[in-house]
């Protein structure tokens, strides 16, 4: 039901792919959903995939459209015909967005209403939707989708010293929950780690006075960042 993922996508990008799910909350009915997109500087290009019983009918075809971007990397959009109905609305280029459907297949359901805020530097994003039929309010629901990618070890500036031990911390920046974090070191120290966005790396038993310390970290997406310090 998200027919805009496409403005996502920062500035320097020029291809993406946002994967996620529509939870219909009011019908416990839910479906995959996958965004293809590419940038140029005046005009992003989509192609939806919406899968499941959307608006509790059929699953529809990929949606292929395409937008002007203005100056500000914001705009309007307006899509006629499409297998959902009728498309309009509008989005900031901070990442703020509104939507609206009408003339839905079906007859029953009258207009959907679609409101979210996206993450543009993590490449997340999070909504609500409404949905009207001829008396009024039909059913409510969530969406959220995002780019599948490794997480970001940044690597300790300042490591500390005690004896034959070492601590440092490194940062950790994922769109994905954090899985599983390890270190490990071939010259022959104990290596321990604690957390996950913030990883307390502590050192012992050195015997040499170069330790390098190889720090993995995957997280739900399974994909996976490796670097050595």
């Amino acid at each position: 039901m998200l027919a805009l993922f496409w403005i996502v996508i920062s500035p320097a990008a020029e291809a993406a792919v946002y994967l996620g799910s529509w939870n219909n909350t009011t019908f416990a009915s839910t479906g995959a959903l996958r965004i293809e997109l590419t940038r140029t500087k005046s005009k992003v290009s989509v192609k939806l995939d919406l899968d499941g019983p959307v608006f509790g009918s059929f699953d529809p075809p990929v949606i292929p459209f395409s937008a002007p971007l203005d100056s500000k990397g914001g705009g309007k959009f307006n899509v006629k015909g499409s297998p959902l109905g009728d498309l309009t609305g509008s989005f900031s280029p901070t990442g703020a967005l509104t939507m609206e459907i009408v003339n839905i297949p079906g007859g029953t359901l009258t207009e959907f209403r679609f409101g979210g805020n996206f993450d543009l530097k993590r490449e997340t994003f999070k909504g609500t939707y409404e949905i009207d039929s001829g008396g009024g309010l039909f059913a409510e629901g969530i969406a959220s989708a995002h780019v599948r990618k490794a997480p970001k070890i940044t690597l300790p500036v300042v490591v500390k010293f005690t004896g034959k031990s070492a601590s440092a911390t490194a940062k950790i920046t994922s769109n994905s929950k954090i899985k599983s974090v390890t270190a490990t070191t071939p010259d022959g120290a104990k290596v321990a780690v604690k957390g996950t966005n913030s990883v307390r790396i502590t050192v012992s038993k050195i015997t040499k006075a170069r330790t390098r310390v190889t720090l993995v970290v995957t997280n739900a997406d399974n994909k996976t960042a490796k670097k050595t310090v």
